[in-house]
């Protein structure tokens, strides 16, 4: 019998270890899947305010070709298509910055609930251990 309780304190002590070393690598992919989404949504905002830049210059090029007054009709047409081209492109650019910043909210509350998660983990694995008086090798 005593070598039953002694394999079976084994297995629970192994078993705790791997609960603790699981919840610890979990709560760990979560932080990094938060800030790899940070990373994107200030990618994103970059990359929103780089069109917006690019929207102002198409627009003050139209606008400088329609007060020429000179250029032809064609020229205008396609400074007014570049503008709008642009502000498209800026308008595209500031959805994918909300979309990206949705994302990096969600994966932050993602990690969150890992890190609850992983804490109650723990904790369930420490009060067996002290149920059972078997301590859990260091994870």
């Amino acid at each position: 019998a005593e070598g039953l309780v002694a394999v079976a304190s084994r297995a629970l002590s192994t078993a705790v270890g791997q609960a603790k070393a699981i919840a610890a690598a979990a709560s760990r992919s979560a932080q990094l899947a938060t800030e790899a989404a940070a990373a994107a949504a200030t990618a994103a905002e970059a990359a929103a305010v780089a069109a917006s830049e690019a929207a102002c210059a198409a627009a003050q090029v139209a606008e400088r070709v329609a007060e020429e007054g000179e250029a032809s009709g064609e020229d205008l047409e396609a400074a007014t298509a570049a503008a709008d081209a642009a502000a498209l492109d800026y308008a595209k650019a500031r959805a994918a910055e909300a979309d990206a910043r949705q994302a990096a909210a969600a994966a932050t509350d993602a990690a969150e609930t890992a890190a609850a998660a992983a804490r109650q983990a723990e904790a369930a694995a420490e009060a067996r251990e002290v149920e059972t008086g078997v301590a859990a090798p260091a994870a």
